[in-house]
This record gives C-alpha cells, structure tokens and sequence, in this order.
C-alpha cells in the first residue's frame, strides 16, 4: 500500500471521529493516537517499540468503540491492518 492510500484511511478516520458522539476526552486520545501513528510512519524512524506501543493503543480503542461505533471500529482495523502489511 502506498502512502497516498493510508494517508486517505487516516483522513477517512479523522472524519469518522468527527462525526461520532463521543466525549471530547475520548475524541482527543484518539486524534493524538492518529497523529503519533502518521508522524511514526512518515518519519520510518521509530523504534519498533514505540510503534508496538501505539499500535497496541489503537487496539484496545477499536475492542472499546466496536459495539458502540462499529463503523469507526472497522475504519480503524482497516488502517492497522494496512500499516501491518508495510511492515509497521
């Protein structure tokens, strides 16, 4: 997958987040989990650690938000799973 493709999913999920009926708190946490995860990717230079800290992050999110927002679950599985299949 190239980065014009998940950089889309992630604004695809920004646009999702924007939209749910979420707590502002929750909606934060989740912007700053995006933006950690994009300048991770963009920069290459993270120790694979940091990036298995984030990506574990955003999992336990999608297990939280999947019953109440499955849309936005299945937006955010799409996103780890195309970082999964670059190698991040």
């Amino acid at each position: 997958m190239g980065q014009t493709d998940w950089r889309e999913q992630l604004r695809a999920l920004g646009r999702e987040i924007e939209e749910l009926e979420i707590d502002d708190q929750e909606r934060q946490t989740l912007r700053e989990l995006l933006d950690r995860l994009e300048q991770q990717v963009e920069r290459g230079d993270e120790p694979d650690s940091t990036r298995g800290e984030t990506r574990a992050q955003l999992e336990a999110r999608v297990a939280r938000l999947e019953l109440e927002y499955p849309r936005l679950a299945g937006v955010l599985r799409n996103v780890l799973t195309s970082l999964s299949s670059m190698g991040i």
